[in-house]
């Protein structure tokens, strides 16, 4: 893709990366497209739910767009006290666990600066619980 400049007369070139991740009731499968050549997409990551650690049925449990922090994806595993976690630079999974009773609560995950991610977990009735942790989430 290029991008004309009309003060120099030149072009440059811009390229981008677009990720899209597809779950089956066994994988989770993470595809990528570049705009640099050859411009497609390609399969970059596939693992099983058994390799991760997780039910070999999880399709129902994990779920929702996820997360982008610091480069990292992460996503709530709804039926558990976990969260699990994508690097972009590296395309390795992780996993976490959640402080207690967090299996069924809807979190958020942001960044919170000096490299630290933070959680907010909804209590219920409005109420709203705060987490900060270090530089290994991140």
């Amino acid at each position: 893709m290029g991008v004309s400049s009309s003060d120099t007369g030149t072009e440059e070139e811009t390229s981008f990366s677009v990720i899209c991740w597809m779950f089956s009731k066994t994988r989770l499968e993470v595809f990528m497209f570049s705009s640099t050549r050859p411009a497609r997409w390609a399969a970059v990551k596939s693992i099983s739910w058994a390799d991760l650690g997780l039910p070999k049925e999880i399709d129902d449990c994990l779920n929702g767009p996820g997360q982008c922090v610091y480069g990292c994806f992460y996503w709530k595993v709804y039926c558990r006290n976990e969260l699990l976690k994508l690097d972009m630079d590296t395309m390795e999974f992780s996993k976490y666990d959640l402080p207690p009773d967090h299996g069924n609560r809807t979190i958020v995950i942001l960044e919170s600066g000096e490299g630290k991610v933070a959680m907010f977990s909804t209590l219920g009735e409005g109420s709203v619980e705060y987490y900060t942790f270090m530089a290994e989430w991140s």
